[in-house]
Order: structure tokens, then C-alpha cells, then sequence
């Protein structure tokens, strides 16, 4: 069976070219104040800012870059809330509350999160062999060069492939695994190759 993020990464290569123009388009100067993103939307920030970001059945968003995030209200996003098979790729820009919930999935390779949610529980992989133990297959995947998780604090931090440094809360729901277990760490950009295919071509809608 196809691990999860491997599949969010063929099907959002796939995707780039299946429709390559993005339904919003965010760049420096623009709020999108709140807005939800039903089937299929698509959303590409570049700059700009918004309050709450609301991903829902199947929509898909790629975070370039934010204006800088100084309370809420002010800068950057101050919550993104993803449910229902939605997907995320953050290079970089301000989060300041980014939420999972309900299959759905997030790359994140840059940038700046103050705190992170999951109400999911980690999916489990059938044994490469029989017999064997079941392979976990986190929702979250970070690429990141190093990183370290406070058991005390449950504050996650580390460096992202360009060496800057980020320190991430993490939050635990009760009902759900631990939020460190939902994360994979790969060191490799191979996802951002792949993710950057999709934003070659975009179509503008301003809000």
C-alpha cells in the first residue's frame, strides 16, 4: 500500500498539470480576510495576509510567503483549519495557529508556526513481510535538516534545509495520538521539486 504522503505528492504533481491555475491567488498587499475553500479550490500565497484560512473536501493551498505576522489581525495567517482530505505546502511565511483534522495532510519546508494541532490519529501501513509490524504513516511530513522535541515543554524545534530555525507548539487533543507522532521528518527536498512544478502557471481571482 502507497504511504500517504507519497500518494499527496503524485497526485499534487499530477494535479499541476491537470489545472495549473490556482482558484485565489494572495500576493503582497492582499487580505483574504476569512475565506473556506470547498471541492477542489486551490489557493497560492506569495505575500499578503488573512485571518482564517479554512481548508475543507479536497482543497488544496501552496504558502510561498506571507507579510510578516505581528498580532492578529496584522500580518501573516492567524489560523488555518484543515479537514477533509484538504492539502498544505508551506515554504514559508507566518502561521500563527495551523490546525489538522480529519485525513487531511501538510508538507511543511519552511517558515515561521507558532503552533500546531492534530486531531488525527497516526494511519498504519500493512508489514512489508508477514508476520512483521505495522509501518505508521503520519499525516505531517517536515522537511527539515535537524530537529528536536521537548517531552516536558512539547515544544518541537529545528532548522529547515535553507538553516534558518523555527520552534513549533505542539498541541496534543485528547482522543487522538500525540502530535510528534503524526510527523515525519525527511531530510531530502524531494517533495519541494515536485510540489514547485505546481505553480508555473496561475490564474488570478483578487479577494
Amino acid at each position: 500500500m502507497m504511504s500517504k504522503n507519497v500518494f499527496l505528492i503524485t497526485v499534487m504533481l499530477v494535479a499541476s498539470f491537470a489545472f495549473a491555475d490556482y482558484t485565489y491567488v494572495i500576493e503582497d498587499g492582499d487580505n483574504f480576510g476569512d475565506l473556506t475553500l470547498y471541492d477542489h479550490e486551490s489557493l497560492v500565497m506569495t505575500g499578503g495576509q488573512g485571518h482564517h484560512l479554512n481548508l475543507s473536501f479536497w482543497s488544496r493551498v501552496r504558502i510561498e510567503g506571507t507579510s510578516p505576522l505581528v498580532e492578529e489581525g496584522n500580518g501573516g495567517i492567524w489560523i488555518i483549519d484543515m479537514m477533509s482530505y484538504a492539502t498544505l505546502e508551506m515554504l514559508n511565511g507566518d502561521v500563527h495557529h495551523l490546525e489538522l483534522g480529519s485525513d487531511s495532510l501538510a508538507v511543511l519546508s519552511g517558515g515561521s508556526i507558532d503552533m500546531l494541532w492534530s486531531y488525527q490519529d497516526v494511519d498504519l501501513l500493512p508489514p512489508v513481510v508477514k508476520g512483521g509490524a505495522w509501518i505508521p504513516d503520519p499525516h505531517i511530513t517536515m522537511v527539515s535538516e535537524v530537529w528536536a522535541h521537548d517531552v516536558d515543554t512539547n515544544i518541537l524545534t529545528g532548522l529547515w534545509l535553507d538553516g534558518s530555525a523555527y520552534e513549533i507548539q505542539l498541541i496534543d487533543v485528547a482522543g487522538f495520538d500525540p502530535a510528534i507522532e503524526n510527523i515525519k521528518f525527511v531530510p531530502e527536498p524531494i517533495s519541494l521539486l515536485l510540489f514547485g512544478l505546481g505553480a508555473v502557471a496561475v490564474r488570478k481571482r483578487r479577494v
